[in-house]
């Protein structure tokens, strides 16, 4: 048996070998077809534990799977009995619902009834519930299905806590912390090697890694399957992907990535000192970190982490140099279309009254120099569409009139900054729809561009947006938001 090697198709100097993040021995294909097609199933093992592969993602923890009911143990299982189908909707089961039927409801006063008997009712129903709408999504509808369609499918609008998880991944596409990202991912050398995305979410940032060149290795890992399971398959499609826990021993070998990007998540994890030096051990020496939209410690949040200081970020990389900015600036530079100056350090007043800032740290000087004007939009990778914030009218004359609407008050106060560039209201004349359409770069689209009313999305991310032309009427509904300023 063969160990399994990410990107083998691209020749042996371009893979990425897995390995257990438990003993670090090489994983082997043990049962199945362990490739990473869409469709790929089977168990990788070591000498001291199995581990399943999932629809090409392999599930490198152990124990309950994070997101779900389901045990590793239980899917492999599963597997080997060939029922890949059940084991990829429990690996998928959306969490518990909030809002309850009549029938469950009317359990709460049936006498005898324990709150377990309750709970575990409830868990089964959940469960067939929802086998029952991802067979929908994921089989009779599969050729409709999009990206927002498995977003509003999973969290729901039962919450408010779930319409905001929404609807940041819905609209992640032009959000101040994703252009913040974009800005510093210019200085991503992809000759160096492979790119690993580190809480990679459902793939958005994967999404323009994989676009600056298509030849490139871009490994994506997070905690969640259904995140995996939406990038890998509607948002970054030729990425590849692993579901591990970023605070253990990576499943990567040493020297493997030539650069690591993390996205507004690393001040979610407890322990931030372990994380750097494990992705030091697994990126090669001249390599380049990039932590973007991280939290300030000295800085009150709406939600919880475990963010640092500034002086405590810089110190996680030890004798590396590291150059810091806070994203307002970074911001401001990629506004004005060129990417972020890292040749001085901000100073630390500055950067202790900046609620998000941004990181580079390498043994290499090269990342550090001034910034430099974008050839291109990076916001402009992909299929040029309008951005999904705004509502699309037709006029009579064949124009559109589009109309800013923010999905919530909580949306809206999370990407204020957005109020810089994104226009409330905005006309499009029919000839650049059709440029649009075209491919055409008139002015009249690289103005809607610099503006982030057109952007690059996937094919197949929102449903509305491939209606769009021809001039379909669409109707954002604003739940409890309002229109924009």
């Amino acid at each position: 048996m063969d160990h399994l090697a990410f990107g083998s198709d691209k020749g042996a100097a371009s893979s990425v070998t897995l390995s257990c993040p438990s003993c670090g021995g090489r994983l082997e294909r043990g049962f199945g077809d362990t490739g990473t097609g869409s469709e790929s199933y089977g168990i990788l093992s070591c000498g001291c534990a199995r581990y399943p592969v999932v629809a090409g993602i392999p599930i490198l923890i152990q124990g309950t799977v994070p997101g779900s009911a389901a045990t590793t143990e239980k899917i492999c299982e599963l597997i080997i009995a060939g029922d890949e189908r059940t084991a990829l909707f429990d690996l998928l089961l959306r969490p518990t619902r909030k809002a309850r039927s009549d029938t469950r409801r009317l359990m709460d006063y049936v006498p005898g009834i324990s709150r377990k008997t309750r709970r575990r009712w409830q868990t089964r129903h959940d469960r067939k519930e929802w086998h029952r709408e991802a067979y929908r999504l994921l089989y009779e509808q599969r050729a409709e299905t999009t990206a927002c369609d498995m977003f509003s499918a999973y969290f729901g609008e039962e919450t408010e806590s779930s319409r905001n998880t929404c609807h940041y991944f819905s609209y992640r596409f032009a959000q101040p912390r994703y252009l913040t990202t974009l800005a510093m991912t210019a200085m991503i050398d992809p000759r160096v090697g492979p790119v690993l995305d580190l809480g990679c979410g459902s793939g958005h940032v994967t999404h323009h890694l994989q676009s600056i060149d298509p030849e490139q290795i871009v490994v994506g890992v997070d905690k969640s399957y259904f995140m995996l399971y939406v990038a890998k398959n509607w948002i970054a499609k030729n990425a590849l992907y692993v579901l591990c826990d970023a605070e253990t021993r990576l499943p990567f070998d040493d020297d493997v990535f030539g650069s690591v990007l993390c996205s507004n998540t690393f001040h979610f994890l407890s322990d931030m000192d372990s994380c750097a030096n494990e992705l030091r051990r697994i990126t090669v020496r001249d390599g380049v970190f990039f932590l973007t939209a991280v939290r300030n410690a000295l800085q009150p949040h709406s939600t919880p982490n475990n963010a640092l200081s500034p002086r405590q970020y810089a110190e996680l990389w030890g004798d590396l140099s590291v150059a810091m900015l806070p994203d307002d600036m970074i911001l401001r530079q990629y506004l004005e279309g060129k990417s972020p100056d890292l040749s001085t350090n901000s100073n630390w007043e500055s950067l202790e009254h900046a609620p998000l800032i941004s990181l580079v740290a390498s043994a290499d000087d090269r990342p550090f120099h001034p910034g430099e004007p974008f050839s291109s939009w990076p916001h402009a990778r992909g299929r040029l569409r309008i951005n999904p914030l705004y509502r699309v009218e037709r006029r009579p004359e064949g124009d559109l009139s589009l109309t800013l609407v923010e999905p919530s008050r909580f949306f809206a106060d999370e990407n204020v900054e957005a109020n810089a560039y994104l226009p409330e209201r905005v006309s499009v004349s029919a000839q650049a729809v059709a440029d649009l359409e075209d491919g055409t770069l008139s002015d009249e689209v690289r103005r809607l561009v610099e503006k982030c009313v057109f952007v690059g999305m996937p094919t197949g991310y929102d449903r509305s947006i491939e209606a769009l032309p021809p001039y379909v009427t669409r109707t954002l509904d604003s739940g409890s938001g309002r229109e924009a300023r």
